[in-house]
């Protein structure tokens, strides 16, 4: 009966390894820097002013620019991040062995029904 089907199972065997291994580099993701950066512009209709006796004087300029750039990096989470990491890779060893089990139990399947055939 396995031998019928272990084409589909085999793809669905691989399938389980790419989601096992997209689920460790998103674990493996945590021990990375993230960057946030932002960018504005305000325009202003008219240029805001201080009075100070009979002088005005700027107080801004009318259009200007503002950023700010932010770098964040966890340097120690007891080890949170590096054991998920462990573990989304001992997850994708098991998938391939999981896999592999499907194709020998395919050829198993494939020789008892030869055998059985010849005898």
């Amino acid at each position: 009966m396995v031998a019928g089907h272990s084409p589909l199972l085999e793809r669905i065997g691989e399938g389980d390894e790419e989601i096992a291994k997209d689920n460790a580099m998103i674990a493996r993701a945590g021990l990375f820097p993230w960057v946030n950066a932002s960018l504005s512009q305000t325009l202003l209709a008219h240029q805001p002013q201080a009075t100070c006796g009979i002088a005005t004087v700027p107080v801004s300029q009318q259009n200007f620019l503002a950023y700010s750039i932010n770098v964040h990096q966890t340097l120690y989470d007891f080890q949170r991040t590096a054991s998920r990491y462990a573990a989304g890779r001992t997850l994708v060893d098991t998938q391939k062995l999981d896999t592999q089990k499907v194709r020998n139990l395919a050829v198993i399947e494939f020789a008892l029904g030869y055998y059985d055939l010849l005898g």
